[in-house]
């Protein structure tokens, strides 16, 4: 605060300073140049302070905000590349299906906790199977995602809805993490949306769980920013530039297919020109004989425009904006330049960019299930008693994996291993724990998750069961040895 009035006074100066320039230049005088060290410690005074409209500084202004979502928007509309690469994420997450799996010890309460969650995900508002794609869609387009969220007070039924990233007027930070706090809406839709202040769903202590108006998600921005940037922001100039190359180039092969008949009249004046004209010059159709002497030649000529080859230039700008995608050119059908290995290895980092924007979406929906489950247990106490949901979320999101693997190099190479595994633990290199981390480490690559000490569990209780069993069928095989003795016995006597 202390510096509040120093600051007020440098604004005042570069304020007039700036009228000052202003009226120089409107008489067509040279400006005064402001000395370098004068805007240092005007820099160095208004360090960590946010605009009075709270746009921070890494932040585009709310003009260009809204005007590279709408670009966006146009892009992914008008453009066919630009449209593709927002597809392959959107089908990557989602075309395979999103599910949701609950978790707990007891088959009751996972019983339990999976009614609800079905309950929520097949609500004819919520649709989430449906509206899914739609939503990561969209994500990716805007890089930013806004559902406001409603509780019915007496069945703790949840549903979220849409808002529209450009209609949001501004973003206030929370004073405590400095993440979106509050979402302001325009004064033109308040009636719509109920409010102007929209809360972000946030955690909240004294309620113990996530508490708000709205989930509010921005994403392709530094962690010093409220606003999100969508997948097609940094590339958009590129996505210009090509469609525009693409326009002249057919403008020129349009040009070339175009041609006139020169005819060479030989010995002629412009009298007999003129005649001959009169009499040939209307051009013959298709497949039609004409005949003429020596002294008659035709001849098509095409014009040359000398336009130099534009492909080595369409495929560098190509390579530019894919590369700034983050996805090889063979993903767009130029499969001139890749074989079988180099797909493979260009693969490897789209796959693994492809799964974090999926991951971006399943955080998400984890909050948008945890949020509903603990809303439900704040209507009725008795939903999931003893269960603490305020730390504890039990369930799981799935996204599908990403990419169909080789499964037989794999098992070849597992079986490797494997083996070099049990000749280091019968060696005493290593122990039976690490070795089973190493083999579950290695196991993830099939897609599946195993934790070795909750395996190690389970093969205890597996254990545990088979010598149970066992015990149990030799005391039955004992128990029928007696009876047949019992039976032979009888019938000696009997005898």
């Amino acid at each position: 605060m202390a510096k509040a009035p120093q600051l007020i006074n440098h604004l005042t100066a570069a304020y007039k300073g700036g009228r000052a320039v202003y009226g120089m230049v409107k008489r067509n005088e040279a400006p005064v140049i402001v000395e370098a060290q004068t805007l240092k410690d005007l820099e160095a005074e208004t360090y960590g302070f946010r605009n009075a409209n709270g746009i921070d500084n890494h932040d585009l202004t709310p003009w260009s905000q809204e005007k590279q979502q709408k670009k966006g928007v146009s892009l992914f509309q008008r453009d066919s590349m630009a449209r593709r690469t927002i597809m392959l994420v959107r089908d990557f997450v989602t075309a395979d299906g999103i599910t949701v799996q609950a978790q707990h010890d007891d088959p009751n309460t996972q019983q339990e906790i999976q009614t609800e969650i079905d309950r929520f995900w097949n609500d004819p508002v919520n649709s989430m199977d449906r509206l899914n794609p739609d939503r990561v869609q969209d994500f990716q387009i805007y890089g930013e995602l806004c559902m406001p969220v409603k509780v019915n007070e007496w069945d703790g039924r949840t549903r979220i809805g849409w808002i529209d990233p450009c209609v949001i007027q501004e973003v206030i930070p929370d004073p405590v993490t400095g993440r979106p706090g509050v979402i302001v809406m325009p004064d033109s839709l308040v009636a719509k949306v109920g409010q102007k202040h929209l809360q972000v769903v946030r955690y909240d202590e004294a309620e113990g769980r996530l508490v708000g108006d709205v989930f509010f998600y921005a994403k392709g921005n530094v962690m010093n920013s409220l606003r999100g940037l969508g997948n097609l922001y940094s590339s958009a100039d590129e996505f210009d530039q090509m469609r525009e190359l693409y326009r002249v180039e057919m403008d020129r092969a349009k040009m070339m297919l175009r041609f006139i008949w020169d005819v060479t009249l030989t010995g002629m004046n412009e009298t007999e020109i003129e005649a001959w004209y009169k009499k040939n010059g209307a051009v013959g159709k298709p497949n039609s004989v004409k005949a003429h002497n020596e002294h008659v030649t035709w001849k098509a000529e095409s014009p040359d425009l000398r336009s130099s080859d534009v492909a080595g230039l369409v495929k560098t700008l190509k390579e530019r904006l894919m590369g700034g995608q983050g996805i090889p050119n063979h993903w767009f059908g130029a499969g001139d330049d890749a074989n079988l290995a180099t797909a493979s290895a260009m693969g490897a980092p789209t796959k693994k960019g492809l799964k974090a924007r999926g991951n971006e979406y399943k955080w998400t929906l984890q909050d948008v299930l945890w949020h509903h489950l603990q809303s439900r247990q704040a209507v009725d106490k008795q939903f999931l008693r003893g269960v603490d949901l305020a730390w504890e979320a039990p369930f799981a999101v799935h996204i599908p994996e990403l990419a169909d693997r080789d499964l037989g190099a794999l098992g070849e190479a597992m079986s490797k291993v494997s083996s070099a595994l049990t000749v280091a633990v019968d060696r005493g290199w290593v122990s039976e724990d690490t070795a089973a981390a190493m083999f579950a480490m290695m196991s993830t690559e099939t897609g599946m998750e195993i934790d070795a000490a909750d395996e190690r569990q389970k093969i205890e209780a597996d254990r545990v069961i088979k010598e149970k069993a066992e015990a149990k069928r030799g005391a039955d095989q004992e128990e029928q040895m007696r009876q047949a003795m019992l039976e032979h016995t009888r019938g000696e006597v009997a005898i």
